[in-house]
């Protein structure tokens, strides 16, 4: 199993979150409910790093920027936690929380001040590609 090098002896592992020992082969942890990934299944979790993210638009109604730029504190707390754990799936799960609500603030200001969001990511695009970030087909 997977569990961030908290390997024990015996066919026991310590949970990477709560540090409970539990069997190797157990699917979550008793006492936290930390889900466990097995090694060799690991990469079908993962990877997709090929694919665009296409995330859902919200229901925004109401919300405002300074209140969405608080949630997005919330959220990087919560992806620096993760990435201190070392826990890879809940890294990939704070980040996409964090990519969502930095891209709902995104649709917030544009919607506030009738701001059209393809010239911005044509402009993004030509940017990465000036910096040599992008992969070429």
């Amino acid at each position: 199993m997977f569990c961030c090098n908290n390997i024990m002896e015996r066919g026991r592992h310590m949970c990477p979150r709560c540090g409970f020992p539990t069997q190797l082969g157990d699917e979550k942890c008793f006492i936290c409910g930390y889900v466990f990934i097995e090694e060799n299944n690991i990469e079908k979790h993962i990877t997709h790093k090929e694919k665009m993210l296409n995330l859902p638009k919200l229901d925004y109604t109401g919300w405002t920027a300074p209140q969405q730029l608080r949630k997005i504190g919330e959220e990087f707390g919560e992806v620096s936690e993760a990435v201190a754990e070392g826990n890879p799936v809940r890294i990939i799960k704070e980040s996409l929380d964090a990519i969502q609500t930095l891209n709902t603030l995104i649709h917030i200001v544009a919607d506030d001040y009738n701001l059209n969001l393809d010239r911005f990511y044509r402009e993004h695009e030509e940017k990465l590609r000036q910096k040599g970030y992008l992969k070429e087909d």
